[in-house]
């Protein structure tokens, strides 16, 4: 009896159709995780862009520590306790409002509509 499976033949392998599905993930990881780790290459280099890098070390972190970069950075212990509870403090009377109660249908409750 003829067994019909889901697979391709090549030279006598069969190569499950499921295996395919990881490429997308694979290209995916790629691009945003390891593609990324250039950067930290890029980081250490004086580079315009245009001519070839050439290799500094630290030179570019501790320029960034210089007379002008350290107050501002002083004032972030300021900031976040203001800034990040106003970003929660405005989204939430949103997320409220759209909130349907469970096994609702699609668009019930308050505001259901909404965002549609």
């Amino acid at each position: 009896m003829y067994n019909r499976t889901n697979s391709r033949h090549t030279h006598g392998h069969t190569i499950p159709w499921h295996q395919y599905m990881a490429i997308p993930a694979l290209l995916l990881f790629a691009l945003f995780f390891l593609y990324p780790y250039r950067g930290m290459h890029l980081s250490l280099t004086e580079w315009d862009g245009f001519t070839d890098p050439r290799f500094i070390g630290l030179r570019n972190f501790t320029d960034f520590a210089d007379e002008r970069a350290l107050p501002r950075m002083y004032a972030i212990p300021w900031y976040l306790p203001s800034a990040v509870p106003a970003a929660v403090s405005s989204g939430l009377p949103g997320a409220l409002l759209r909130r349907t109660p469970p096994r609702a249908h699609v668009g019930s409750g308050r505001g259901g509509n909404l965002f549609r």
